[in-house]
């Protein structure tokens, strides 16, 4: 029987939770992804780990916070003055906003604190500072 390897195209379901136990993402009994191992579309570890694995194979995948998103860093607590914000956005704690960076891309930020003048925004990753712990299992082979 056929397994995965580097550069194979497959499709698969996948699981996803933090150690603290929220499920941050699933896929399960939808429809699957189609990813092709080694292209960096997943973390790492999930591409080394789909690799060798058969159809229909289930396989748990643990993964440290140093190999997934980093360690949570009190740099990238950054304050705003409120004025950068439009004004049609109601601003309050807890909202996930997408910031546009200078390279084109968008990176999730997340408001901690609204004050009178300011705005504190958390530009971690949500994932950062989090081990996580996947099941994966694949589906196809293309």
């Amino acid at each position: 029987m056929k397994t995965a390897g580097k550069y194979d195209t497959v499709k698969i379901h996948y699981s996803c939770m933090t150690n603290d136990g929220k499920k941050f993402s699933t896929r399960e009994h939808n429809r699957p992804i189609k990813i092709t191992i080694g292209k960096g579309k997943l973390l790492k570890p999930l591409e080394d780990a789909l690799q060798g694995m058969r159809i229909n194979e289930k396989k748990i995948v643990k993964i440290r916070h140093e190999k997934a998103y980093g360690d949570w860093k009190k740099e990238f607590v950054k304050t705003f003055e409120k004025s950068e914000f439009p004004e049609e956005i109601e601003l309050a704690e807890g909202l996930e906003l997408y910031f546009g960076t200078n390279d084109g891309k968008e990176v999730r930020v997340k408001i901690l604190e609204v004050k009178d003048k300011v705005v504190i925004i958390d530009e971690n990753h949500y994932l950062a500072g989090k081990d996580l712990e996947f099941e994966l299992e694949l589906i196809e082979i293309m």
